[in-house]
Parts: structure tokens; C-alpha cells; sequence
């Protein structure tokens, strides 16, 4: 298949070569990632921040969505997002604060376990709700289902 922008062809390079799925840019000190850096993962997603020991702890770490619009900017410790605010590069209220609406929503890591889906499994991600629905299905007996709301 033919690639076209650099980080493609730099995944097409890693998986062909080394079989990874994710690249990371930065430095590491005694095989730890170590201070700035950026972790590009295969879907166009990525991580910026700062890595002590190997994981992500900043205060203004900022995980940007595959179509680099959207992110989620906040609080990283010990490798999870602790307190983060979605915010929509698009729209000019998300970039200058004064989306009153979503002031007081943030997102955080919320594990599953096989006895609960999440403390927070009601609260939707602006970006996925932009891109997916759930809806009952045209398959007999199949119950709902999550269908595309525009094309992957």
C-alpha cells in the first residue's frame, strides 16, 4: 500500500523492520524514556510529555487524537490521566477558555474489571460521540450495537 505522510512511512519502516506498533521520540536515560518526548501510535494518535523512569508524569501532558484536533491536556502520574479537559482545536472557544459548558468536565484513566465497566462508564467523549452511535440493530436477536457515524 502506498503511504502518504512521514509518520505512515515511518510506521510502515518499524513494522516491517522491528514489528512494533507505536515509536517514540525522545530521549532515554538507562533504557527509560527521560524527559520531553512524544509517543506516535499507529492510528495517527499521539502522547507529548515529559517521562521519568520510563512513564509519563506531567502536569501538561497532552494526548492528541488521531485527527490532531482534538486532545485531552492535563495531568499524567505514573503513567495514567489523572485529571485531563477535552479540548477541540476547531472551535475557537474550546482554544481561548471560555466554553462555559464544558468548564467543570474533566477525563481520567477509569479501569474496568470483570464486575464494573468504570466509575464513569455514563460520561461520553466529545470525540467519540462525533464519530459513533449506538443503536439497535438490523440483525435478528443481535440487541444494540455501535454503528459509524462517518467513515473509518
Amino acid at each position: 500500500t502506498q503511504t502518504h505522510t512521514i509518520t505512515e512511512r515511518i510506521f510502515e519502516l518499524f513494522r516491517t523492520k522491528y514489528a512494533l506498533t507505536l515509536v517514540f521520540d525522545g530521549n532515554y536515560v538507562n533504557d527509560q524514556r527521560s524527559g520531553n518526548g512524544t509517543i506516535f501510535f499507529e492510528d495517527g494518535g499521539r502522547i507529548e510529555g515529559k517521562w521519568n523512569d520510563g512513564v509519563l508524569c506531567d502536569e501538561n501532558a497532552v494526548y492528541f487524537y488521531p485527527n490532531s484536533q482534538s486532545q485531552l491536556k492535563g495531568v499524567w502520574s505514573n503513567g495514567e490521566m489523572k485529571k485531563a479537559k477535552f479540548i477541540d482545536a476547531s472551535i475557537a472557544s474550546d482554544l481561548d477558555g471560555k466554553d462555559k459548558d464544558k468548564e467543570d468536565i474533566f477525563y481520567c484513566f477509569d479501569p474496568s474489571d470483570d464486575k464494573c465497566i468504570g466509575e464513569y462508564a455514563l460520561l461520553r467523549s466529545p470525540y467519540e460521540t462525533k464519530r459513533v452511535f449506538v443503536a439497535k440493530s438490523t440483525l435478528t436477536d443481535a440487541g444494540c450495537g455501535l454503528f459509524a457515524k462517518v467513515d473509518i
